[in-house]
């Protein structure tokens, strides 16, 4: 369970978001719908004279914290049981940890993206370990109460629209396609020493030439990084979305790739179980390709199939539900256009921004 469910900062100068961690949610017209809400409420509220923004929507209670030095919002959205006074406190700890990065206040969004957001997940994931453990902020009637009325709002939204047999057959077959394409889509490990790929595990692509290109791109960036301590970060691409995180003591990089639009604590936790596991082989690193390969390939590829139908399970209905938001929107709008009537014009979420592409950390 996430209590908190999604950050992301909002810069007013550039009118933008960017930094996005959609712990448990998917990229989906929900999502989209969610953020452009939020971009409305901060126009309509004065977060630069309150100095906080609150405000509900259908996928939790969304919290800002105004950033003085940068002009920006950094913004959480957390589960409605769960208190006020807790995301007020992660927010804080967020903003105290950004005051004491070295040069946070030169620092551009592109710079802050690669270097900062996973050390901001780690901050998120100890906060939320802390609650859990003691669940005295969670009052298991309210949680029922507001549990039942956020699903009665979602519900409300969908309602219209799954009345329609056609839709609901359009939805199902949505599902299926979706699902035919792996959450999940590959890993494989990269030892800078020896300076290959190996451990490749494939997922719903084959092994063609312009994988291969993609591989010889990513280890060309890979190799200019010159890590030299550990880290953790994420890459862009037309494959999808590389999870990657260096480890200093082995020079190894470990890689998971995941469809872009997957929920992220789920491929965060997903590269830590394969990591771990891994580790539990002694010596792992300085043993011979073809051996470790054969002691781990196939249960590590056991693991991601494990993850893959939790993950399915788990957001299984949230694909239905979500396609048919987005036809009920464009049904919407069509309707709305037929009839000549004034939309409220909001900016559109940039595509995929909470991810370094390769050219961006190529100029770094």
């Amino acid at each position: 369970m996430n209590c908190f469910r999604a950050f992301t900062v909002f810069d007013l100068k550039l009118n933008k978001f960017y930094l996005f961690l959609r712990r448990d949610i998917e990229f989906t017209p929900l999502w989209e719908q969610t953020i452009k809400e939020i971009q409305h409420q901060i126009k309509e509220l004065n977060v630069i004279e309150e100095k906080v923004f609150s405000i509900n929507s259908v996928l939790g209670t969304v919290r800002g914290k105004y950033d003085y030095f940068k002009n920006r919002i950094l913004i959480l959205i957390s589960h409605i049981f769960v208190d006020d006074i807790f995301q007020a406190e992660l927010l804080l700890l967020i903003y105290a940890y950004l005051c004491e990065v070295s040069n946070y206040k030169n620092l551009n969004i592109q710079e802050l993206e690669a270097l900062e957001k996973f050390n901001i997940e780690k901050l998120i994931m100890i906060k939320e370990e802390q609650l859990l453990l003691n669940n005295t902020f969670i009052n298991s009637k309210y949680l029922s109460l507001k549990h039942n009325q956020a699903e009665q709002q979602y519900q409300k939204i969908l309602t219209s629209t799954s009345e329609n047999n056609e839709l609901q057959n359009f939805s199902s077959k949505q599902l299926l396609d979706e699902q035919k394409m792996k959450v999940f889509r590959g890993f494989l490990l990269y030892d800078t020493n020896k300076q290959y790929f190996f451990m490749f595990i494939k997922k719903g692509f084959s092994n063609d030439q312009t994988w291969i290109e993609e591989r010889i791109r990513i280890e060309k960036l890979l190799l200019q990084k010159q890590q030299k301590t550990s880290k953790i970060f994420c890459i862009h691409s037309n494959f999808g979305q590389f999870i990657v995180e260096y480890d200093a003591t082995t020079k190894f990089y470990f890689i998971l790739l995941t469809r872009h639009k997957t929920a992220e604590n789920p491929q965060y936790q997903l590269l830590q179980r394969i990591k771990s596991f891994i580790y539990l082989e002694p010596k792992f690193h300085k043993q011979k390709k073809c051996d470790l390969e054969n002691k781990l390939l196939y249960a590590i590829n056991d693991i991601i199939d494990a993850e893959e139908r939790i993950y399915i399970q788990k957001y299984g209905k949230k694909i239905i539900d979500s396609k048919i938001l987005q036809s009920k929107n464009q049904s919407e709008k069509t309707s709305a256009q037929g009839s000549e009537q004034q939309i409220p014009s909001i900016n559109l979420l940039p595509n995929n921004q909470d991810c370094d592409t390769l050219e961006q950390i190529k100029v770094k």
